[in-house]
């Protein structure tokens, strides 16, 4: 147990770790559990920071000693704040309420030596801000917001320029739509997505972080057939025609026969006959006209001689 001037803690927690399943906590003044460093788990129960009181839970690890809270469950109820933290938080459930309902602030200053951040990270629960926002975020603290419901008497969600405690300015680096995680989005209660301020910095609520719906494509044009060009005619080129080659005509040989030598007449008794040659019938030509000639000489001699024969025979008779 701590105090801070007249208000005092019901429980620090400065190194090991607190788990709440059930039951109530509930400070008179100051802060109803305070980590300076280990952790503090709940998931039950009701952690309230009373009427004289300010924050429910503080996470104040300015020095990075390692405090972290998760939220799995139960009711955290605070004056100024639910949960005012300096350190991690991992919220998956429960409900954190208060005149902020959670402020989360990594400070962007350096604490022995090493720069002060804060991670934030929500998938569930449902945050309530009766004087201010359902979820405030300061300086360079990182956030990733895939769930839960966020509502403000003035925002549901902002950045802060300035402590909402002590009202001094902070060095602001988020903007709201860094905030939601990777496929993710703010929607009202009618599940539409829900636009940021001009500004950048503030977001009207209620709203509820949820995934956003798949794309939808644009529809796809059906594709206008390109008028058909009338088929441009090919030059018909007339085959040409091989030339047909002309058989060379085929000479056959026309054999001439051979003339037939006629025997020499036989001599008969008788008056003398001098057998005549007959030529052959078909006019020779060429070569053959010169054998001819010759075989009618011989034949010619051939009877002269036998006449001279006969003559003599019968001369000698």
């Amino acid at each position: 147990m701590g105090h801070n001037g007249t208000k005092r803690t019901l429980v620090g927690v400065c190194g090991g770790s607190l788990e709440m399943n059930g039951g109530s906590l509930t400070s008179v003044t100051g802060t109803t559990v305070k980590l300076d460093a280990g952790t503090a788990t709940v998931n039950g129960g009701a952690v309230t920071a009373g009427a004289g009181g300010s924050s429910a839970i503080v996470v104040d690890d300015i020095f990075d000693l390692g405090g972290a809270l998760t939220v799995n469950g139960g009711t955290i109820t605070g004056q100024e704040a639910g949960v005012y933290a300096y350190g991690d938080v991992t919220v998956t459930g429960g409900a954190i309420s208060g005149g902020m309902g959670m402020v989360s602030q990594g400070r962007g200053e350096t604490y022995a030596g090493a720069v002060k951040t804060s991670d934030l990270v929500i998938t569930g629960g449902a945050f309530t801000g009766t004087a201010g926002a359902g979820l405030a975020l300061a300086d360079d603290c990182s956030a990733a917001l895939s769930g839960g419901t966020f509502t403000g008497s003035v925002y549901a969600v902002v950045c802060l320029d300035a402590d909402p405690v002590t009202g001094l300015p902070m060095e602001q680096k988020l903007t709201v739509n860094a905030l939601a995680a990777t496929g993710y989005g703010f929607f009202d209660g009618a599940n539409a997505l829900v636009a940021v301020g001009a500004d950048q910095k503030a977001l009207a609520g209620p709203v509820t972080v949820a995934a956003l719906p798949p794309a939808t494509a644009e529809p796809t044009a059906e594709p206008t057939a390109a008028p058909t060009a009338e088929p441009t005619a090919e030059p018909t080129t007339e085959p040409t025609a091989e030339p047909t080659a002309t058989p060379e005509p085929t000479v056959t040989p026309t054999l001439t026969p051979e003339p037939t030598a006629t025997a020499a007449p036989t001599a008969t008794a008788g008056p003398t006959a001098v057998p005549t040659a007959t030529a052959p019938a078909a006019p020779a030509t060429g070569d053959e006209t010169g054998l001819l000639s010759a075989t009618a000489l011989l034949l010619g001699c051939a009877a002269g001689l036998a006449a001279v024969l006969l003559r003599r025979r019968r001369w000698e008779r």
